[in-house]
């Protein structure tokens, strides 16, 4: 039991930094796939708790929770990138198990990292939906991640007479930071996004600064060129000697082409296929060589 939850509190862990990502295709989609994510790992967790882990099984708890995310309004392509994510993080975390934190997957590090980068993008092109949605996910995954440590420290000393009044004690108190956390950063977050802004933008500008000459001389360049009207009345004032002339040069238009979406989602999509059955395979066969060790040993 202690060894599953683990694989659920992991789990979960990277369904949050997933979701940092989902924010800027979709708020809405960010909070549905967290939930659908919460109750596949718990289904994980009560099933492979009692059984044996089993490919096929993960693979149909996928398959249920893509035609949740289908059915919840989760495009179908996300939908099917999100499932092949899901039999990745279920296989990857339920096949093996976990005798302590000793290996965890330095989810602090991977989770900063990663909401630096989309911190960064909102400074470069702010939106106010997607800033709030933002950090309205980091203090629910720091208090998940914070809340599941607790409860594992409790069950793991529970047998040396911990009391459930203190884990009740260390909840409360977790929850009360967590909520005055979350309630500040939700007002404040647009202030420090602006003060953020500020500050590199002046950053930017002292880095640039000496470069300063060289974009004035290119703008000028640019400012210079003649546009499609300018040219075209350009040639209305030249004579008929020399109109003739410039007709006889040969005039190319961009045409527009309807860019094939579609194509490309599904070879994506393919790509990403065959890369989860080449993983599940080479994760299948060292599964084999491990326990052919164990029976020699």
């Amino acid at each position: 039991m202690t060894s599953r939850f683990v694989s659920f509190r992991y789990f979960m862990l990277d369904a949050f930094i997933i979701s940092l990502v989902l924010v800027f295709i979709d708020q809405p989609i960010a909070w549905r796939w967290i939930a659908i994510a919460f109750f596949v790992s718990i289904s994980a967790y009560l099933l492979f708790s009692t059984y044996a882990y089993r490919l096929i099984v993960g693979i149909g708890i996928s398959l249920m929770a893509i035609l949740v995310m289908w059915f919840v309004g989760i495009p179908l392509w996300l939908a099917l990138l999100l499932g092949m994510l899901t039999i990745y993080m279920l296989h990857g975390r339920f096949a093996v198990f976990y005798n302590g934190f000793s290996d965890d997957h330095h989810f602090l590090i991977k989770f900063v990292v990663v909401f630096s980068v989309c911190w960064v993008i909102l400074l470069l092109n702010p939106e106010a939906q997607s800033t709030q949605s933002l950090f309205t996910i980091v203090p629910v995954a720091i208090l998940f991640y914070t809340v599941s440590h607790v409860m594992y420290l409790y069950g793991f000393s529970k047998s040396d007479g911990a009391r459930f009044s203190q884990l009740a004690s260390a909840l409360i108190a977790l929850f009360s930071m967590a909520s005055v956390a979350a309630i500040v950063t939700f007002y404040i977050a647009d202030e420090v996004r602006l003060g953020l802004g500020w500050g590199v933008g002046g950053a930017i500008r002292l880095l640039f600064w000496p470069l300063a000459l060289l974009m004035e001389q290119i703008t000028e360049f640019l400012s210079g060129l003649s546009t499609e009207e300018e040219m075209q009345e350009t040639i209305d004032k030249l004579g008929p000697d020399e109109k003739m002339t410039q007709n006889d040069q040969p005039i190319y238009e961009a045409m527009a082409t309807d860019y094939p979406v579609e194509i490309l989602l599904g070879l994506v999509i393919l790509s990403c296929l065959i890369v989860l059955i080449l993983w599940l395979r080479k994760q299948s066969q060292s599964y084999k060589s491990r326990y052919k060790k164990i029976v020699i040993a």
